[in-house]
Parts: C-alpha cells; structure tokens; sequence
C-alpha cells in the first residue's frame, strides 16, 4: 500500500467535504451568477483527482493489466459518485441534485483517463529500463569479459595473448562481430 496516496485520498475527501458542505457558508455568497458553475467545476476536479489518487493506492507492477486495474478504480468511482449523492439527498443541510451526479462522474472519467495514460508511460519506461539492464548484462566491459575466460584461453601456442584464429573467440575481430551482430539481432540496432 502506498501511504503517500492514502494521505492524498484523504485530503481530496476533506477539501471535497469542506466545499461541499462549506461552500454555503464561506463562498457561495461571493460568487453570485457563477455559483452553479462553480459547483460543477469542484465536483469535476474533486471526483477526477480522487479518481487519480484512488488509482494508485495500491501497489501493482508495471506489468500488470491497465484494463484490470482500471475497471477496479472506475467501479469504485462509479459507486462512489452515485452514493455520495444519495447521502447529501439524506442530509438536512443538502439536497439531491441528478447534474451532481454526471459532473461526478465526468470528472472520474477524466482522471480515469489519466490514469491509463500514466500506466502506459509506466509500462514503457519499466520495458525501456530492462531492455537497457538486459543490454548493458549482455555489452560487459572487456576486462570482465577476460576475467570470465580461463587462463590457459587466454594465450595461443606461440605465448600471444588472445587467439585471433578461433572465430568464436570473443578477442577475434570475427567473434566480436558475430556477438555485436547476435545482440542487435536479440534487441534491435544499438544507438
């Protein structure tokens, strides 16, 4: 569990209790003719970033299936958004409002937009870094390529170093490059 996200998600529920239920009391009498649309926009920015925040509570790998995640965190908002109006129906101090509703759920659906977007940049940035784990395993220095050969490898009959006669050598010019050529063969051309 992510506690940073929880603490988000908390906030996002005291500034959308403290606006929804203070907002009588503190702004709306400033506001005048834009009192209904400012309404609206708090219910859309509030629902979206609960959406985002909720979404990343729990801890997933980057592999993990968006669709899956996504539908958990859309359910929940869905429910959400539906019941938080049904309890304000409840409440003497507000009232039931349908348009409530579709800005709410207007407001999840963006974030849940959102979050498919950054579980994408997500899943490429984690396939971009293991391609680069795997290549920089496979491209190792040549002193930890020596290191790994046995020391009678190392010099030919005449006492040189390196057998530049054996192709599969990787001290060979024609070793090298069938290593090099198997590499981007493996993981596309090498920049």
């Amino acid at each position: 569990m992510r506690y940073i996200f929880v603490a988000t998600t908390v906030l996002v529920l005291g500034a959308m209790a403290f606006f929804g239920f203070g907002q009588s009391a503190f702004v709306r009498p400033y506001l005048g003719p834009l009192r209904d649309a400012s309404d609206r926009v708090l219910h859309s920015l509030f629902s979206g970033l609960l959406t985002v925040s909720f979404h990343y509570i729990w801890e997933y790998p980057p592999t993990a299936s968006t669709k899956k995640t996504v539908l958990v965190t859309g359910a929940a908002m869905f429910t959400f958004c539906i019941a938080s109006e049904v309890f304000q129906g409840l409440s003497p101090y507000r009232s039931f409002d349908g348009k409530d509703i579709a800005f709410n759920l207007l407001g999840a659906g963006i974030g849940l937009v959102l979050c498919v977007i950054i579980d994408k940049i997500r899943v490429r940035i984690h396939a971009r870094n293991k391609q680069l784990r795997w290549r920089n395993k496979l491209q190792e220095p040549e002193e930890e390529q020596q290191a790994m050969i046995p020391m009678h490898e190392l010099e030919d009959e005449d006492g040189h170093e390196g057998s530049d006669q054996d192709p599969l050598h990787p001290n060979s010019s024609e070793g090298a490059d069938r290593i090099s050529d198997d590499i981007e063969r493996q993981l596309g051309p090498v920049r």
